[in-house]
């Protein structure tokens, strides 16, 4: 009896016991690959796509006898063709068996390396299929008049103005995280030293690990923008990808910087601005820490902050005071503890943010 503890599924296609087993089913053949079952789980899946691919072919024997020596041509000729088909993959060794039923049915297994071949290509385009499907881009556009609040499955945030979209994994997978844009959006980014965070819009790529700052690229646009409130971010052309060799390809920003780059003459022009930006930490730290304040004066000062309408009830929640130092933490963020302070909670719909009491605590 052969040892099956390592067998794959082309070994089991040609194993004879197995394939008398599939065929010809008695009590002794049962016991045995029941108990090997038993003893070995992993092996399940192998045997029976085995046996799907064994099942599925019918063979009828015919009269014409063949040789030994033509059967083992005509088996390999099939292999070596058919494998080819497969990359990385070697045929395997065929055994050829001195049975009757072997002889008179050499196409049962020109057939078995066939499926084989099949099933490996079916499988490939099955996981090609299922890595697509995770990997499809959601598309967001904003065809409203107000900035629509996008959310991404890292925790990074954007806020997408009218008459803009952006495309983006459902899950992020790989050594970056890519977005698409076509048009304006502020964006909050998760941190991940790892996983560089890299927004494509227009002939610019903005490349950053965890910051916030604003992307301008409308299509007939004939400058494109970006502006950092906090961290550091990369700017380049699209076309030319920096490495250490080439790192005066890169525009490097810090908060308050912008970059604007003009597509008439492809060049990038670095500012500081005069002004430093709401969000920035300089800012921030003055307009986004509060001690007793109205609810409805938090809301409006992060309104004005990321250009958005966060929707709640003032006649509810409008006077009550609260203390939260909100400077440093990403929107999201700054939403949750507000809520927290006046026994509120949020909710994101269709591009807002809405805040609502909690009914839970009122019982």
């Amino acid at each position: 009896m052969a040892n099956y503890d390592n067998f794959e599924i082309e070994d089991f296609l040609q194993d004879d016991s197995f394939i008398d087993w599939i065929f010809h089913e008695n009590a002794e053949s049962n016991a045995f690959w029941t108990t090997f079952l038993s003893d070995h789980p992993e092996k399940r899946t192998l045997i029976e796509k085995a046996r799907a691919i064994l099942i599925s072919i019918n063979v009828k024997p015919h009269d014409d006898q063949l040789s030994d020596a033509e059967i083992n041509l005509r088996v390999k000729l099939i292999q070596d063709q058919a494998f080819r088909q497969v990359p990385d993959k070697q045929a395997p060794i065929v055994k050829i068996y001195q049975r009757q039923w072997f002889k008179t049915a050499a196409v049962f297994l020109v057939f078995i390396s066939i499926g084989f071949v099949a099933y490996q290509i079916l499988t490939k385009q099955d996981n090609r299929i299922t890595q697509d499907v995770l990997n499809k881009l959601v598309k967001i556009s904003n065809t409203s008049k107000k900035s629509k609040f996008v959310q991404m499955n890292d925790g990074s945030l954007a806020v997408l103005t009218p008459g803009s979209e952006m495309e983006f994994p459902s899950t992020f997978k790989g050594k970056e995280r890519n977005v698409y844009l076509r048009g304006e959006a502020f964006f909050e980014v998760h941190k991940d030293h790892e996983h560089p965070f890299l927004v494509h819009s227009q002939n610019m790529i903005t490349r950053v690990l965890g910051t916030s700052f604003t992307v301008k690229a409308f299509k007939n646009a004939a400058e494109f923008k970006v502006i950092v409130n906090t961290g550091k971010v990369w700017v380049y052309d699209q076309k030319t990808k920096p490495t250490a060799e080439k790192k005066d390809v890169v525009i490097v920003l810090t908060p308050n910087q912008q970059v604007t780059y003009n597509r008439n003459v492809l060049q990038f022009k670095k500012d500081t601005l005069m002004h430093p930006l709401l969000l920035s930490k300089e800012v921030a730290d003055k307009e986004l820490n509060f001690t007793n304040i109205p609810f409805s004066t938090v809301i409006s000062k992060l309104n004005v902050a990321y250009g958005i309408q966060i929707e709640y009830n003032k006649q509810k929640l409008g006077d009550l005071r609260i203390t939260a130092l909100l400077a440093e933490h990403p929107l999201n963020e700054k939403v949750e503890l507000i809520c927290r302070a006046v026994n509120a909670k949020y909710r994101f719909a269709d591009g807002r943010i809405i805040i609502e009491e909690d009914a839970s605590t009122n019982k």
